[in-house]
């Protein structure tokens, strides 16, 4: 069995001198069983421990492997440099493996003699707790000046620095081939999407390819010739159907990069491999409980060992030994099925040379038998001492070295970024989760290492032998915790952890003090931040949002050691938590803030101090908090920035100011006054106050923003517009600040008579909300608004319009007027608006309208040249009211470029009082599909209850999906090709006298809201990321492409299942989640139905709480959908709200 060297020393280093050392004993193999590398701080010897004491040349070794690869049977490839061979995963070694007789081992190498005092014994890099980052105590040295990687103090030993952030002997650059047509000297190779089963024979004829890209095809294996392909750099095979992998290419030496991403190289988690890794996790657990006896030993008594009885096919049965110590990192190898099994050689003479050897090594081995005994006598006493010992477990090679991917790629030096996100089992036949091959932990080299969406259960403590490392994506999983071993992953500068079921961060990411640079844990069940992540000082990207955090440690903000904090934070983003104060030196510390995110949270002040130092600040979200004031110093520079003093005194000063500032959201708060000097900051673009408690808005003298785009006003009652020292213009009407650049303004629900003086010159306006407030007339100067795109009037009380000025409204695509009793309009706007999506209340009898939409006789010939009604030149339509329950609706179009939203509210549906429905349809690429659906499910559904009267409710839904899907497709296959690409999600509610019946497809959401403060969701989000859904689109040829914001059908459709979206067969269906709901009449208070604008922003529970804290259901439902909006929501928003208690 090869031993290699622990993680503190060069893998084989000096081998060649070694070589030239041990040729002259070459013909001396006989018998030879075992091959063991012993380690000293002067030499790396290569010897042979074997009944005849004999010693072996590194040729003959490598004549005599096993010339046949474990994984697959084929020839093995040549072997790498002896300095770049991989050391063997440690749980290998210790599980697989009984101790040997200790052998002796150089203290200067050994981790127990390292120098650095704040180095952990385990191997990973410590610091001191009671030292400041540039004393000793830190295991990395600072960073240097120019550039260059920090040194791991006490990991390298006295032989050698560690290896650099980049360990390539190479840089592979894109290569030009030569001028010529000969498709030979081709250096990219893209077939794409070209539908492949298998490889065309032409591509080994490129013998020049650097680039193979054979992703999202039918690939089910790649055949051993791919590795002829001496030049290649880049393999992407990813969204394929690969289980496997050959070994031949093992042999590229140039590749850097394999994407993998989409295929099926991840392993079980059953019950016998979970066993495994749950046995590793217990040994060092067991290690761990250990160390301070450990602590007490010489070096000398830390042992390990090989087991050279036991064969390829045999059952090793494994004990963790109490003997080993944190030195078990020289246990890095694993026996190998025939690696180490040598065929008997002919006696060769002796060698005048090792005459000598026999009684030296006869001498040697005794000690070492004698040393062994003892170490065995000390395991007892420990064992003795009352630890428990965890138990034994029998595993065979194939269980150790289980997945697709061969262990003879970790021979790729080269490698640097394996890309395997979005694999699935295997095993089609398992549905669980997942774990990663054990063939992974082999590749040392690798520096990238992605495998999100993986439905991976845990990770293996192995993870610690990806000593090179930099960046690792291990989101959207199934993880619980993280292993503890990150820790030891010196070089590792980005960890993407979001989206798990973590509940706690493990303390020894400390170790990685001056390597990690960005740490994403959001989106998971985190409930305190460790108060020892004071060292992580270089930690610039930190995100924690979405967690259970309580409070933030003040040991992390100087609050220990004013030496110590996160003094490179540049962005922090701790949304939705439970926070309520901020440590008072948050500021002072976190210095170098360019985006700070606290929204969601129950802050009530912010800490002046240091407030004025963020000079790079650019994003401050402050939101849903219970803020009652902002300090003036958020908005000043630094006192040394040089300040600019106009001689005018109404114009405002220039310095002394956030010159990055360009995003201010404190939407949702208790403030009343808004500081003046806000105005000073010239890169300001977006400026959201909503829902808060101004009076008034006072505008300096002279002020002319040209940045700001974003102005957002809305929820703030009784609001005021005032002008410090106004000035007075030739008309002698007050001269009011320039906007010249503004796009978007908010007034919604601010309780406005007529609309403010201000806005007549803004005359860049795009898209205005001036909704629920009692504005009963419009301005003649609104038509000057040319650039005007949507325009929101809806519960106003307005009776007219000024219809000569809309006809300036040639570019407006939605004016929505609904709901002012008032307002009869004229036709003729019609004509002038006829490609204006113009939104109005029911003019006729609600009764007669709802007669008249559920009916499905079509209109005679005669009427076709009558003007269309306003009820079908919208998106939505509100028929009847409810006796039983108060419905209202909010809805805009977002920052998208025209409104797919549609849904319909039936009171007193089919004429029965205890039914109620609500049906919301999310259209994408295009509308028709919403509004097909919302026209003609009611009808569906009135005539299913007509004819079947006694199917259960839920029978009447899931038949109307059916039939609504069918009737479209059958509309666009008839009459509208064109609409192929056309569809919707969908969600409706049907109320009746006991239940909520629910049937939703795609990602429309119903959520109840109890008056405790419970959120129940009772409906089912389609994600094509949701493990049922991935599984069910590769069973039938399709594949799912994920990132860190969506997961699309085919790289394309958001959403696994919808109405129409015809091009997407088979792999999108219609088929719908049904589930009834029994009422409880005591605690069901609302119940909220919203499209996904609303849902990717805000969460079940948040929606819940903006509506109980609400003061009517309408204040309510216009909150959700600013708040969507305020949040970041960047599509269509639409909601339903039904309040159950009148």
């Amino acid at each position: 069995m090869v031993h290699f060297k622990r993680k503190s020393e060069p893998i084989l280093s000096n081998l060649t001198k070694n070589n030239k050392n041990s040729n002259s004993n070459s013909n001396n193999n006989d018998n030879n069983n075992n091959l063991v590398t012993s380690t000293s701080a002067s030499s790396s010897t290569l010897t042979i421990n074997n009944n005849n004491n004999t010693t072996m040349s590194t040729n003959d070794i490598n004549n005599e492997n096993n010339s046949m690869s474990r994984s697959t049977g084929i020839e093995k490839p040549a072997l790498p440099p002896q300095e770049n061979k991989p050391k063997r995963p440690l749980s290998f070694s210790v599980f697989t493996l009984s101790p040997p007789p200790p052998t002796s081992t150089s203290s200067s190498n050994s981790l127990h003699s390292s120098t650095g005092s704040g180095i952990n014994r385990s191997g990973s890099c410590t610091p001191q707790k009671n030292q400041s980052p540039s004393s000793s105590s830190l295991s990395l040295s600072p960073h240097p000046v120019n550039g260059s990687p920090k040194s791991l103090l006490g990991l390298s030993g006295s032989t050698g620095s560690p290896p650099p952030l980049s360990k390539s002997t190479s840089t592979h650059t894109f290569k030009m081939p030569p001028k010529t047509g000969s498709m030979i000297y081709s250096v990219v190779y893209d077939k794409t999407s070209s539908n492949l089963e298998v490889i065309d024979e032409e591509l080994y004829s490129k013998i020049s390819i650097q680039r193979l890209l054979l992703g999202r095809n039918k690939l089910t294996e790649i055949p051993e010739r791919v590795g002829e392909l001496g030049k290649l750099s880049t393999i992407d095979l990813s969204y394929n159907r690969l289980s496997t992998l050959p070994v031949s290419l093992s042999g590229l030496s140039d590749l850097s990069t394999l994407i993998l991403t989409g295929n099926k190289f991840m392993i079980p988690a059953t019950k016998e491999n979970l066993e495994i890794q749950s046995m590793k996790k217990q040994f060092n657990q067991h290690q761990q409980d250990l160390k301070p006896e450990q602590e007490q030993q010489p070096d000398s008594q830390n042992c390990s060992g090989v087991d050279n009885e036991a064969n390829n096919n045999q059952e090793v049965e494994i004990y963790n030994s109490d003997g080993l110590t944190e030195e078990k990192d020289k246990l890095n190898s694993i026996k190998e099925e025939n690696e180490i099994q040598e065929p008997e050689q002919p006696e060769q003479p002796e060698q005048s040379e090792q005459s000598e050897q026999p009684e030296q090594q006869e001498q040697q081995e005794q000690q070492e038998k004698q040393e062994q005994q003892e170490q065995i006598k000390e395991n007892k006493e420990i064992s003795s001492s009352g630890i428990e010992q965890p138990p034994p477990i029998s595993l065979n090679h194939e269980q150790l070295n289980q997945g697709g991917i061969p262990w003879e790629l970790c021979y790729n030096s080269n490698l640097k970024k394996l890309e395997l996100g979005s694999n699935q089992s295997n095993d089609d036949k398992w549905d669980g989760s997942n774990i990663l091959p054990s063939n992974l932990f082999w590749f040392t080299q690798i520096e990238q290492l992605l495998v999100p969406f993986c439905q991976l259960h845990s990770i293996s403590s192995d993870i610690q032998h990806l000593e090179s490392l930099t960046h690792l994506d291990i989101s959207n999983n199934n993880l619980t915790e993280l292993p503890v071993e990150l820790g030891q992953l010196c070089y590792l500068s980005t960890l993407i952890a979001n989206n798990n079921q973590i509940k706690e961060l493990p303390q020894q990411l400390t170790s990685l003090s001056e390597t990690l640079t960005q740490l994403d844990v959001s989106d998971n069940e985190i409930e305190s931040i460790p108060e020892d992540f004071y060292y992580l000082m270089y930690l610039e990207k930190f995100d924690v949002s979405n967690n259970k955090i309580k409070h933030l440690p003040v040991s992390l903000f100087q609050g220990v050691n004013e030496n110590l904090g996160l003094f490179s934070l540049k962005s922090f983003k701790c949304r939705n938590n439970q926070i309520s104060e901020l440590p008072s030196k948050f500021f002072s510390t976190c210095s170098q803030l360019t985006h700070l995110d606290l929204s969601f949270n129950q802050l009530t002040e912010l800490p002046n101090e240091g407030l004025n130092y963020l000079e790079n600040i650019s994003t401050i979200l402050l939101f849903n908090n219970k803020l009652k004031s902002i300090p003036k110093e958020l908005f000043e520079g630094s006192p040394d920035s040089e300040v600019h003093v106009s001689g005018d005194p109404n114009a405002m000063d220039e310095g002394n100011i956030k010159e990055n500032l360009t995003t201010f959201n404190v939407s949702g708060n208790q403030l009343t006054e808004l500081p003046v000097n806000i105005w000073k900051c010239k890169s300001l673009s977006q400026l959201s106050i909503g829902y808060n408690n101004f009076k008034e808005i006072v505008f300096p003298s002279q002020l002319v923003s040209y940045s700001l785009e974003e102005f957002y006003l809305n929820g703030n009652s009784s609001i005021e517009f005032k002008v410090n020292q106004p000035r007075v213009g030739a008309n002698n009407n007050t001269v009011y600040p320039d906007f010249p650049s503004l796009r978007e303004l908010g007034l919604g629900s601010c309780n406005l008579s007529e609309i403010p003086e201000f806005c007549k010159d803004i005359k860049s306006i795009e898209k205005f909300d001036l909704s629920n407030n009692r504005i009963k007339s419009l301005p003649n100067w609104i038509g000057e608004f040319e650039h005007l795109l949507v325009l929101y009037l809806s519960r106003n009380q307005l009776s007219t319009l000024p219809y000569e000025e809309f006809q300036n409204f040639k570019n407006m695509i939605i004016l929505d007027l609904a709901m002012n009793p008032s307002l009869v309009l004229d036709q003729s706007l019609y004509k002038q608006l006829k490609d204006t999506t113009i939104i109005t209340s029911p003019s006729l009898n609600e009764q007669q309208i709802a007669s008249k939409l559920l009916s499905t006789t079509t209109t005679s010939s005669n009427e076709s040249d009558t003007p269309p009604s306003p009820i079908l030149n919208k998106h939505h339509m509100i028929i009847t009211k409810s006796n039983r329950f108060e419905m209202v609706y909010s809805d805009m179009i977002g920052r998208r470029p025209t409104m797919e939203d549609s849904f319909s509210i039936f009171g007193k549906f089919n004429d029965q009082d205890d039914y109620d429905l609500v049906s919301l349809f999310d259209g994408h690429a295009g509308n028709r599909a919403a509004t097909y659906s919302s026209e003609w499910f009611p009808k569906i559904m009135k005539k299913l209850m007509d004819i079947y009267p006694s199917l259960p409710p839920l029978q009447w839904l899931k038949q109307a999906y059916s039939e609504i899907s069918l009737q479209f497709k059958m509309y666009i296959n008839n009459e509208r090709p064109d609409l192929k690409y056309c569809g919707a999600t969908a969600a409706s509610l049907l109320i009746t006298r006991d239940y909520y019946c629910v049937s939703n497809i795609g990602d429309t959401r119903i959520v109840l809201c109890q008056s405790n403060g419970v959120a129940k969701r009772l409906s089912f989000d389609h994600k094509p990321s949701l493990p049922m859904e991935t599984k069910r689109i590769n069973n039938l040829g399709g594949y799912v492409v994920s990132n860190a914001h969506t997961s699309r059908v085919n790289g394309t459709l958001a959403v696994s299942r919808s109405i129409g979206d015809i091009y997407m067969e088979p792999f999108v269906i219609p088929d719908p989640y049904l589930s009834q709901t029994v009422r409880d009449f005591e605690l069901d208070q609302y119940l909220i139905v919203a499209c996904d604008g609303i849902w990717d922003e805000i969460s079940d529970q948040q929606a819940c709480n903006i509506v109980l804290n609400s003061s009517s259901i309408e204040e309510a439902c216009n909150k959700l959908k600013d708040f969507a909006y305020f949040s970041g929501s960047d599509d269509n928003i639409s909601v339903v709200l039904i309040k159950l208690k009148k």
